[in-house]
């Protein structure tokens, strides 16, 4: 009772956006083999400009000396640059810096008030389809979930020939169910809520299901949320900041995501700083 407004709206424009003029079917764009082939395409091209990945690192702290960010420490070495984007969730900044290097300062005061939905997602693969739907909404108080999300009509997976994968998510905080349930029993709740849906599904079509969970899977969005969009450039020189808390009034997305890099890097490049714009 307290989202915004804004942010619902976009939302909807959005989705309406997917149709053409004076056509009423939904027109969509996919990847194939899905978010893997961005991931590793941008991973190749980092590899040839001379960039390295440094993966399951972690970052013990960010180095600041005299207003200027001078590099980090990860795993116990300290590693020194000019420049550094932090693009992790919100709650994190603020303990990897020295609390001289942002006391009482308004720019992470704000960042102090972020927070986050968590996502609480079966992944299931069943032996035949489902529905011939992408996106199915769901608003019904006897169902765990608030939609199911069917990928197989877009992408393929090499090896998973047959499979029809759907994506059931929940959001929650985390002291709530389904956050603190067991897999076993989320499984078992989000079968029985999709049978209110899809009455003939059988659990012998199952052939595979995973649950995952994500503690800052989206940003909470309350009414007058852009008073806490901070600029891309930090009080600290050299530091920049740069995440999903500055997509408002859009949702998360790829797109917005390299929407988003792209004014970073615009930032870091000449220093100019920004307010990052998403308009509907």
């Amino acid at each position: 009772d307290e989202m915004s407004m804004a942010w619902f709206w976009a939302r909807t424009r959005m989705i309406s956006q997917y149709r053409e003029k004076g056509v009423s079917k939904e027109k969509r764009a996919w990847l194939k083999g899905s978010s893997r082939t961005f991931v590793e395409a941008a991973e190749r091209a980092i590899g040839e400009l001379g960039g390295r990945i440094s993966c399951r690192s972690r970052v013990e702290q960010i180095l600041v000396e005299n207003g200027t960010c001078r590099g980090i420490r990860a795993d116990g070495e300290t590693l020194s640059f000019d420049k550094v984007a932090y693009c992790a969730p919100s709650v994190f900044l603020n303990d990897l810096l020295q609390p001289s290097a942002f006391s009482l300062q308004p720019y992470f005061e704000t960042i102090r008030t972020h927070r986050y939905y968590t996502v609480v997602c079966l992944v299931i693969a069943l032996d035949r389809p489902l529905s011939d739907y992408f996106w199915t909404y769901v608003s019904d108080a006897r169902i765990p979930f608030v939609g199911v999300i069917n990928y197989t009509p877009f992408t393929s997976w090499p090896g998973h020939e047959g499979h029809h994968v759907l994506y059931i998510p929940w959001y929650c905080e985390t002291h709530e169910p389904p956050y603190t349930t067991d897999d076993e029993q989320i499984f078992r709740d989000y079968v029985a809520g999709l049978r209110c849906v899809w009455p003939a599904l059988n659990e012998s079509w199952v052939k595979e299901w995973r649950v995952l969970r994500d503690v800052h899977a989206s940003m909470i969005c309350k009414g007058e949320y852009s008073r806490q969009i901070v600029g891309i450039q930090t009080p600290i020189a050299g530091l920049y900041f740069a995440n999903m808390s500055q997509i408002y009034p859009q949702d998360r997305g790829i797109s917005v995501g390299v929407g988003l890099a792209k004014q970073a890097v615009e930032v870091i490049e000449t220093g100019r700083d920004i307010l990052p714009e998403f308009a509907p």
